[in-house]
């Protein structure tokens, strides 16, 4: 079987292609940069360019793991949701279901698509997404559905909670606990949005990449949805004190006012993808931080 990884040199995918790698499986990559880290066929590709997708061989089976914002980048430039991830992702997808392509992975975002809710969550739950990012993912779920009516394209779809691990570019405004773990290591004071009262659910990098890695070993045909996320849901400022007490250290906190594009409150639900995986096991979220924090500074 031939799989493909979109977004293979990211943070998660770089993640995934190395669980897959373990499992001995032959993978076909893709990302925008030239080479790839990985010892595995490899394509250069811009999602923005139509012309790169003559390069793609036929897939069996798709991971797509890109997109090109996150939830405040675009708030004041919606339309760059229309033009950077919307139209390359059906334009894309298209192309390959005509090649063949028989089943995808799909990494949604469980932190946007439902908006501000309460208590725990599941996947049927009212979808109000309040960002131009989260309704363009919302909306890219919903064209899964399209594709299955008209190509038979089976697709898992993960809504993912907020991911956080080794090797995360926080330079692109993602990752608070990265993002927080490398300003105290250089004796900076953190950002906190509002006063910590939000509430949010973290899930370890490499949990994400096994959990996603198990739709290799399904077949079930139409479009099935589940949110990942981990048993530990908590507001910032309870995050805030457990790094203290993790790291052993005071940590300095400004307080900025809180911004529109964030919700407030997100708990998923996750016992749907458990019933399908129940033997996974999530990395509680001291052992994530100590591991993510030993990563980042271990050749100092």
């Amino acid at each position: 079987m031939k799989v493909g990884v979109i977004g293979a040199n990211g943070f998660l995918g770089h993640h995934l292609v190395t669980v897959l790698e373990e499992r001995q499986k032959d993978l076909i990559l893709f990302g925008r940069a030239e080479v790839t880290n990985h010892h595995q066929e490899y394509y250069q590709l811009d999602l923005q360019n139509e012309s790169d997708f003559d390069n793609i061989p036929p897939l069996d089976f798709l991971y797509y793991l890109a997109s090109d914002s996150i939830p405040s980048s675009t708030w004041d430039y919606p339309l760059l949701e229309i033009e950077n991830n919307l139209l390359p992702f059906l334009k894309l997808i298209n192309r390959l279901c005509e090649n063949g392509l028989k089943r995808m992975a799909f990494i949604s975002s469980g932190g946007t698509i439902y908006g501000d809710t309460h208590g725990k969550i599941g996947e049927a739950h009212v979808k109000r997404p309040k960002s131009p990012h989260g309704i363009t993912k919302l909306s890219m779920e919903y064209w899964c559905y399209y594709f299955f009516e008209k190509f038979a394209l089976s697709t898992d779809i993960y809504r993912v909670s907020n991911i956080y691990g080794e090797g995360q570019n926080t330079g692109k405004g993602l990752g608070i606990i990265n993002t927080w773990l490398e300003l105290i290591h250089q004796g900076k004071p953190v950002s906190l949005y509002g006063q910590g009262e939000h509430i949010r659910n973290f899930i370890y990098v490499q949990d994400v990449a096994l959990a996603i890695a198990t739709s290799l070993d399904f077949d079930d045909e139409g479009i099935n949805l589940f949110n990942l996320s981990s048993h530990q849901s908590l507001s910032l400022a309870d995050l805030l004190k457990d790094i203290e007490q993790i790291l052993n250290r005071k940590i300095q906190v400004n307080f900025l006012p809180q911004r529109a594009s964030d919700v407030l409150s997100i708990d998923l639900d996750n016992r749907r993808f458990l019933e399908r995986n129940p033997s996974f096991q999530f990395t509680p979220l001291e052992e994530g931080i100590v591991r993510t924090y030993q990563h980042m500074t271990k050749n100092e």
